[in-house]
């Protein structure tokens, strides 16, 4: 009677004992402490793709499996739990919340790396475990957590997940260039600002219609024969903005037009691409791509005659129709909101309709957002946030923070649930709208801590993975297309071995690193980064 609630009574000296916590240091009651054999996580066949796999989530699969048959501690009410005698072995020690506990997730501090029955039995072993965020719970932007992360939101500000989509006419204080300016302004500087203003103009011609998205081969000097439209990129002197004037070459003077780059793509992984605004059939904004790709180590001499040029046509065929020989709409079924916006802005909802318009929704902020995306008077959170990772952070912000609160803590997920934080978007799956963002019927993405196959399920509803064409055909079906990190990670043993669970942050830091790639130590050094585990 004069413990501590939640305080295990003595160690049995077979077995474990300990307590479990939130990040908070909140005792959780309730739940079931698993201690999952290393070797049967090692012995897990190749990972396959498909709702319901058996094999796709080390350690919550093998529990679904097999947890009947595992050495088990029930957590009591006051957070102790107790186990008599362990059996010879290497385990994952992984906490299970009970199964009308909305508050807490699976995984816990001791899940990722395995620890042998020496090292357990005859100890006390005290777990901590991630919060979830409560289902009504709403996104509130980074700016709220600015305050008390500053250390993490300052770092943060220089990677591409916050420089993804910018303006080249104004940024928010979450948008810091300096590190990567040359990069990111060097087709603008280059390119777009040559000859006095006057800019560059590429040439399309060659057109191949069994291509992807570059039906055209590009040059920045007259090819002669066969030419079919020009796009000239330049600065306007009159308004100091950056623009393209689409010339149509098969039918002179037909269709010409002159469109603002309203907002820049990328520049930070070696290539660019360009929006602008358009007018939606219900008289709203949509944004469109323009028919041109920056490539930065691009050569205009290259032997090969697309995919290594300065400039890569980049869907022009959505702007011309080359049989005709004219200009067509670019319409609001290929917009960037319905298509890409989902992937990189903090809590995006997106609605709408082919016929109509497709708009998200997202988090606007006067002193901390982006830029004013769309023109509508408040500057908007249009790049990755903290909530993306950490879930929607209104009841976090109410209950005044504090570690752990209300939040979701992704280092204490199990593996596959924070692994799946970078894996909604960097692999390939298709949404309920038949996209590359994988968005559930409501429009939304997918709330941090959900576990793989869930999102299987309700959010990568039409595509699970990549098509067979975003991989090659070897033995192991390596990935070809970009953002498909995730889906090579997943088929290697980083993701399934009996000693240490790896995940992406495992290697790469999301609040940032000054390293290549955001990587924790510098990549030129073996010794290191991969020499550290």
């Amino acid at each position: 009677n004069d413990k501590a609630p939640g305080t295990p009574p003595e160690i049995p000296p077979n077995g474990v004992v300990g307590a479990v916590s939130d990040a908070s240091g909140a005792r959780v009651g309730g739940g079931i402490i698993y201690f999952v054999p290393a070797a049967d996580v090692a012995a897990l066949p190749a990972t396959t793709v498909e709702v319901g796999s058996a094999n796709d989530e080390p350690l919550e699969d093998l529990v679904a499996a097999s947890g009947a048959s595992y050495a088990q501690a029930a957590v009591g009410a006051d957070g102790a739990y107790r186990l008599e005698t362990l059996p010879q072995g290497s385990y994952f020690v992984t906490f299970v919340p009970a199964a009308g506990d909305a508050a807490h997730l699976p995984g816990g501090n001791a899940c990722r790396k395995a620890k042998s029955s020496g090292e357990l039995v005859g100890t006390r072993l005290d777990l901590e475990v991630s919060a979830a965020t409560p289902a009504d719970a709403t996104f509130v932007g980074s700016g709220k957590c600015a305050g008390c992360h500053a250390d993490q939101v300052n770092s943060e500000k220089v990677t591409m997940h916050r420089l993804g989509i910018w303006s080249p006419y104004e940024a928010g204080p979450m948008q810091d260039f300096s590190v990567r300016q040359a990069e990111l302004f060097q087709a603008l500087t280059q390119k777009f600002e040559a000859n006095g203003g006057a800019g560059t103009t590429i040439y399309f011609f060659g057109y191949d219609q069994t291509r992807g998205f570059d039906k055209y081969r590009t040059s920045e000097t007259d090819p002669g024969a066969g030419v079919s439209l020009t796009v000239r990129v330049f600065k306007d002197a009159a308004d100091q903005k950056y623009k393209m004037e689409l010339k149509n070459v098969k039918n002179p003077g037909v269709g010409d037009a002159v469109h603002t780059v309203d907002a820049v793509y990328g520049g930070g992984v070696k290539k660019q691409r360009y929006m602008t605004k358009l007018t939606a059939p219900d008289g709203g904004f949509y944004y469109a791509l323009l028919p041109l790709q920056f490539q930065h180590d691009g050569n205009e001499g290259a032997a090969y005659g697309r995919t290594s040029k300065v400039w890569r046509d980049y869907h022009a065929a959505k702007w011309y129709d080359d049989a005709a020989g004219t200009f067509k709409a670019y319409t609001v079924k290929d917009s960037f909101e319905k298509n890409c916006l989902s992937c990189h802005a903090n809590g995006a909802v997106v609605t709408g309709s082919d016929a109509t318009n497709w708009t998200a929704s997202l988090v606007r902020d006067a002193t901390w957002g982006d830029w004013d995306y769309g023109d509508q008077g408040t500057p908007a959170e249009v790049n990755q946030g903290c909530e993306n990772c950490h879930g929607p952070g209104s009841a976090h912000v109410a209950a005044g923070g504090g570690a752990g609160r209300f939040i979701v803590t992704p280092a204490l997920l199990t593996p596959e649930r924070e692994a799946m934080l970078c894996g909604q978007c960097h692999s390939r799956p298709k949404g309920a709208f038949n996209t590359d963002s994988p968005l559930n019927a409501a429009g939304e993405m997918m709330i941090a801590g959900t576990s793989r196959n869930t999102f299987l399920t309700e959010y990568a509803t039409s595509q699970l993975d990549g098509a067979a064409s975003d991989y090659y055909a070897d033995e192991h079906k390596h990935s070809k297309s970009h953002h498909q990190q995730y889906s090579d990670y997943i088929r290697s043993s980083m993701y399934k071995n009996g000693s240490e669970l790896m995940t992406c942050t495992g290697c790469h830091d999301p609040h940032g690193r000054p390293n290549h790639r955001q990587l924790h130590a510098d990549p030129t050094n073996n010794a290191a980064l991969c020499g550290s585990c």
